[in-house]
């Protein structure tokens, strides 16, 4: 009988082996027992509101019948968020790692789950840079007019509306201000260079 060598983790990237279940199983777990520990915290704090004698009044019973006072109900429900405790200390960091290192091998896979790679350009920026380049003289007012005359041609991004408003490629509208401080955003940030 031989023993299976745990994949590597670019295993786990590529693919889906049956050990990222019970990893899976694990994040869920904790976070079912961050739900129960809080629950439990919420129970303990009304049960501790209330005087010795009215906690003791309340009687719970166990399966077989046997009455349980509201005191070692809270006492047992305190023992508990101890042992939900210790589970959760033990296994969020290694779970918090392990997720941490599965999204730096996916980045340097070049594999992302959204958003564009890293040191790319949106259509907007690469046609805000080229806009800037044309004219970097010109006010933010003149970039946008410039921006409104060209919206709709091949090389632009933009198209326009009747109210004269620049609409990025994904519909939403770019007014006078936003273009203004996303042209000052690019002149700062050093994307002209």
């Amino acid at each position: 009988m031989s023993r299976q060598k745990p994949p590597k983790l670019a295993d786990v990237v590529n693919g889906t082996p049956e050990f990222m279940d019970g990893f899976n199983v694990l994040k869920s777990a904790l976070t079912e027992m961050r739900r129960r520990k809080k629950a439990l915290e919420e129970d303990i704090k009304h049960l501790a509101a209330l005087p010795t004698e009215q906690r003791q009044d309340i009687i719970y019973h166990d399966e077989d019948g046997t009455p349980i006072d509201g005191t070692f109900i809270m006492n047992a429900k305190a023992a508990a968020i101890v042992k939900y405790k210790e589970f959760i200390d033990r296994y969020t960091e290694l779970v918090w790692a392990f997720d941490a290192e599965i999204a730096r091998q996916l980045v340097l896979s070049g594999k992302f789950i959204t958003g564009r790679k890293l040191g790319t350009k949106s259509a907007t920026t690469e046609y805000l840079t080229e806009l800037i380049r044309r004219a970097p003289t010109a006010s933010s007012k003149e970039l946008y007019t410039q921006a409104l005359t060209e919206a709709g041609e091949n090389h632009s991004p933009f198209t326009s509306n009747p109210n004269n408003d620049l609409i990025k490629p994904d519909g939403k509208p770019m007014g006078l201000k936003t273009f203004e401080n996303t042209v000052s955003k690019l002149k700062k940030t050093g994307y002209l260079n």
